[in-house]
C-alpha cells in the first residue's frame, strides 16, 4: 500500500466517501435540514471539495460559496475521516481553520462517525494505508 499521491488523488477519494456517505438518506436529511454546504481547502496536497445534501464538487468548481468554510492541512483531514482526529480537537488545536456558524458544522459529527467506517475501504480500494 501506498500513501497520498497527490491533490487529485485526494479529492477524488474524499468525493468518494462524502458521496458514500451521502448516499444514505438519513444522512442526505440531515445535511438538508440543516441547510448546511461545506467547502474544504486541504494543503500538502493542495485539494479542494465541497458538498451540501445533494452534491459533492472537487478541483476549482468546489470554490463556491458555502455555509461553512474549512481549511487544513490533508493530514489533518485525513485523521477526521479515520478517527484518529475529533472535530472538536481539530478545530480546538487550531488545526483546523473554521469560517462560518460553527454550531451548524457540529450537527454534522454523526455523518463523520458513518464516515470513519467507510473511510477505510475507500483507502483500501484505492491502494492507500492510513
Amino acid at each position: 500500500m501506498t500513501q497520498f499521491k497527490d491533490g487529485e488523488q485526494v479529492a477524488s477519494m474524499a468525493k468518494e466517501l462524502w458521496e458514500t456517505v451521502l448516499s444514505d438518506e438519513e444522512s442526505a436529511a440531515m445535511v438538508r435540514k440543516i441547510g448546511l454546504s461545506v467547502f474544504t481547502e486541504f494543503s500538502d496536497p493542495e485539494a479542494y471539495i465541497w458538498i451540501n445534501a445533494d452534491e459533492v464538487i472537487t478541483g476549482e468548481a468546489a470554490k463556491k460559496d458555502s455555509m461553512v468554510q474549512l481549511k487544513m492541512a490533508w493530514e489533518v483531514g485525513n485523521g477526521l475521516y479515520s478517527d484518529k482526529l475529533g472535530l472538536t480537537a481539530a478545530i480546538s488545536s487550531g488545526k483546523m481553520k473554521v469560517k462560518g456558524p460553527l454550531l451548524k458544522l457540529m450537527k454534522i459529527v454523526p455523518l463523520l462517525k458513518r464516515a470513519h467506517t467507510i473511510w477505510p475501504d475507500v483507502c483500501k480500494k484505492h491502494n492507500v494505508q492510513i
